[in-house]
């Protein structure tokens, strides 16, 4: 990708993560607080040397506002139940270091004969022990998702930017392709959680639709 085109990913991906994080601070202020700080240039640059190049635009931008999220105990959480970096839809924003170790966890299982695996997609965001989770085709630009039971599917989202603006969308009106009847956003103890409003998540923490 050109460093003008580059620019235009990074810039987009940048103004849609900022209206993420912007309801964040103010709607789920313990999921914001679960952001880490920015990713060195220097672990950036340490990660292309062993990725072979310029890491994808798109997750670069996200790891120079946030190297990814971390989990801690929420305040009135007494079960536990609110994972307050799992804000989007589940999963967890990756920090540098668990992206680059999932990279070759998969890379190396595909040169061994196992799931296969894209030479240049770079897992973002993960759940469930980083067994499931979002990758990003660093050839292609589109967004795919690998699982337990099934294999990795290419070209889930046509962009990062037009996930995250989804994302946003849905935020921000409770409307748009990422929002089901019994999928929804919802705060409790602070954290954006998502999930059905006829079982609510976060073993009945108090969690209520974001939009009823």
């Amino acid at each position: 990708m050109g460093g003008t085109e580059g620019g235009v990913v990074s810039e987009a991906v940048t103004g849609a993560w900022r209206r993420i994080e912007s309801w964040l601070e103010v709607r789920a202020p313990a999921s914001h607080r679960s952001l880490r700080p920015p990713a060195s240039e220097g672990a950036l640059g340490a990660a292309e040397a062993e990725w072979g190049g310029p890491l994808p635009e798109g997750p670069k931008a996200l790891l120079r506002l946030h190297d990814g999220a971390q989990r801690y105990a929420v305040a009135g959480d007494a079960e536990g139940a609110c994972a307050p970096d799992a804000f989007l839809g589940g999963y967890t924003l990756l920090p540098l270091s668990r992206m680059t170790g999932l990279y070759r966890l998969h890379t190396d299982d595909r040169l061994a004969g196992g799931t296969w695996w894209g030479e240049r997609w770079l897992p973002w965001c993960a759940k469930d022990g980083d067994r499931v989770g979002l990758f990003l085709d660093g050839a292609s630009g589109r967004m795919g998702r690998w699982g337990r039971t099934n294999g990795p599917t290419a070209g889930v989202y046509p962009s990062l930017v037009h996930y995250l603006t989804l994302f946003a969308e849905a935020l921000e009106t409770g409307r748009g392709d990422l929002v089901r009847s019994r999928w929804v956003p919802g705060l409790a103890c602070g954290c954006l959680l998502w999930g059905d409003p006829d079982r609510p998540p976060a073993g009945g923490a108090g969690w209520v639709p974001v939009h009823r």
